[in-house]
């Protein structure tokens, strides 16, 4: 009698395991075939009614203006990774290729059936200020596109990354994940899978490597002539500040576009130039490839009125974010400490009052 228990719990068991196996090929062979196989009719108009196809077009806008004043707003951008596992399962990492979620796709379509338990991980991570304001300028430069739900069975997933922003007072203004596709995955009559915004293709990869933390190699050499660089910059801007008697200043913005023409006065002149002069080379080649929400250029003038050489702003950072190249975007050259970085913003913003002037696009 025990012999045939043992008999038919093995036969069980071999079911079960086979029909997870089924479930999970047949999962794998569907995404695969999605991925294969053309959708010459995904996201065309004729498949909307005029109704329908004005209510996409008015959420996406929603969509992304409700985004805009987020990261607008925010005092501080930061992620929250997650991912989720089997309830049993140990691994606590952020990883979208642990084992238990391959039993999870599996039964993943007769979970409630099975009462599978799951658990999920989280980890928050905090923003460098260049990749902050990266972020602003590249949302600000999305396109609103008409999101098209139409095409098979949606894919779950496992892993993800949450955009988190939180203003002065601590308050949450988004928490959500943000899904943004290249431009040329947009259909010609304006349509995205599973997606309300749309992003110039040279922009892309910018965003997609500051949400998935993918830092660009650097080897010792290039660190190396780097430093080297970055020492001769430094050189240079000392040489420069030694007759510089006048320094005017032009702004370009990069969210909301503008141009600015300024000029120090004397009192802010010689305030900037000794603040300059403390200033050090980076001993690194920073890894954020990030993009300035402005461009400031400091143009220098002898006492002729002469060019003798110009500064972009950017390309100082803090003695803070100094320390490790993680906190560095690339473009940096040079660094400050705390207090005379928070003096030359503090001159660069108050500009002499008779001399700024002011083109905005419409």
């Amino acid at each position: 009698m025990n012999i045939f228990l043992k008999i038919k719990t093995i036969k069980h068991g071999i079911l079960t395991a086979g029909s997870a196996l089924l479930l999970l090929c047949g999962c794998y062979t569907q995404q695969q075939q999605s991925a294969i196989l053309p959708e010459p009719e995904w996201g065309k108009d004729k498949l909307f009614s005029q109704q329908e196809i004005d209510t996409k077009v008015q959420q996406s806008r929603a969509y992304q203006r409700r985004l805009m004043d987020a990261v607008c707003e925010a005092s501080t951008i930061s992620l929250e990774q997650y991912t989720i596992h089997a309830k049993s399962c140990k691994n606590r990492t952020n990883t979208g290729s642990c084992k238990c979620q391959y039993h999870l796709a599996a039964y993943w379509p007769i979970r409630q059936e099975y009462d599978i338990k799951t658990k999920t991980t989280k980890r928050t991570v905090t923003l460098a200020r260049q990749e902050q304001e990266a972020l602003k300028t590249l949302i600000s430069r999305t396109t609103s596109v008409k999101n098209d739900d139409t095409h098979g069975i949606k894919s779950h997933s496992y892993a993800g990354t949450k955009l988190i922003c939180t203003n002065a007072q601590g308050k949450r203004l988004l928490e959500e994940e943000v899904t943004i596709v290249p431009l040329s995955k947009v259909s010609k009559d304006g349509y995205a899978k599973e997606a309300h915004l749309a992003m110039h293709d040279d922009y892309y990869p910018l965003w997609q490597n500051i949400i998935k933390r993918h830092y660009p190699e650097v080897s010792a050499q290039e660190d190396a002539e780097a430093k080297a660089q970055h020492r001769q910059a430094v050189n240079t801007l000392k040489e420069q500040l030694k007759q510089c008697e006048t320094v005017k200043i032009e702004t370009i913005g990069n969210i909301f576009d503008f141009i600015r023409f300024g000029k120090l006065n004397k009192t802010q002149t010689k305030q900037l130039c000794n603040i300059l002069r403390r200033a050090a080379p980076l001993p690194f080649k920073g890894r954020i490839q990030g993009k300035s929400a402005v461009d400031s250029v400091l143009c220098f003038y002898n006492a002729a009125g002469q060019k003798i050489g110009s500064l972009r702003v950017q390309d100082i950072t803090d003695a803070a974010s100094a320390r490790t190249p993680q906190q560095c975007e690339a473009k940096e050259s040079m660094y400050l400490p705390r207090e005379d970085y928070k003096r030359l913003q503090e001159i660069i913003s108050k500009q002499s009052d008779d001399t700024p002037t002011l083109s905005e696009s419409p």
